[in-house]
């Protein structure tokens, strides 16, 4: 089980905190599925499941074929923190920070940006 789990972790390039706080879960739990310490309970496996959007059996090593949930569908949810996982940190970070900006806030500074690309553009 550790390799699947690592393995799902890092096909999203998630660290095991940021999976943690996805799951609602702490990363130490993560730690310990990953080094077969201890193993996830079947609520939680089932939320992982859905997360990666694998079938619990995958998770557990009886099926060997990324069968999908959702007919292989990706949400769109999921497709943006695939997404936003794979940028460089510092990108993520000014994503970040941007993010938590008023409305008036990012106006102004999509208004510069605007402007910029204009000017590069022309």
């Amino acid at each position: 089980m550790m390799n699947i789990f690592k393995e799902l972790r890092k096909k999203r390039n998630l660290t095991q905190e940021k999976l943690a706080q996805k799951l609602n879960l702490t990363q130490t739990a993560i730690s310990k599925w990953e080094k077969e310490i201890a193993f996830p309970d079947i609520m939680t496996l089932k939320k992982i499941a859905d997360f990666f959007n694998v079938s619990v059996d995958y998770l557990l090593g009886n099926d060997t074929t990324l069968a999908q949930t959702n007919n292989g569908t990706v949400s769109p949810e999921d497709a943006k923190d695939i997404w936003f996982a794979t940028l460089a940190t510092d990108d993520q970070e000014t994503i970040n920070l941007y993010l938590m900006l008023d409305y008036a806030d990012r106006l102004r500074v999509n208004g510069y940006i605007l402007s910029k690309l204009s000017k590069a553009t022309a």
